[in-house]
């Protein structure tokens, strides 16, 4: 049988198991690259849900998209408020490296040597442009940055013990 060549796993900085903990032997065992998907979370990720659920988010339209649903329904709630809390800390980290939060989430993504590439989910043209500016802006993510972010995050998944 044909051993997997790529995987489509959700991955962004509050969502890691799958990519930084279960498919480590996958990596190396067959080359397997990832095409993730949801870099921002639907947005979360960068900052625009911090004071409520602006009007032309896709939150804001939650009727026409089940998945987009269900995370209506979290708002508010106390993981809803971590995750918000999170992203609220990651805002100087951003500022510092002079880039906006959605950039920081991108690039972030893209440091991951196992990520191949990224379903960005943009609606909008704008949206595009943002998540191009990631191609240079993770150069910026040094180790020490990368170190930052990690200590704002707290969810480091445990690598998973190998076999060989």
């Amino acid at each position: 049988m044909i051993g997997p060549l790529m995987e489509q796993p959700q991955y962004h900085m509050l969502e890691r198991q799958r990519v930084e903990s279960d498919y480590l032997g996958c990596y190396a065992t067959t080359g397997m690259g990832l095409t993730i998907f949801s870099p921002l979370k639907a947005g979360i990720l960068t900052g625009k849900y911090n004071d409520g659920i602006p009007s032309d988010s896709r939150l804001s339209h939650a009727d026409k998209d089940p998945f987009i649903k269900q995370m209506n329904e979290r708002y508010g709630d106390e993981s809803w408020r971590k995750e918000l809390e999170i992203v609220k800390n990651l805002a100087p980290v951003a500022k510092k490296l002079g880039i906006t939060q959605s950039t920081l989430a991108y690039a972030w993504v893209l440091k991951n040597e196992h990520v191949s590439s990224a379903i960005t989910g943009a609606s909008r043209p704008e949206q595009v442009y943002e998540s191009v500016k990631a191609i240079e802006a993770y150069k910026k993510l040094t180790p020490e940055i990368m170190e930052e972010i990690e200590g704002i995050l707290g969810n480091k998944p445990k690598e998973m013990t190998k076999r060989f």
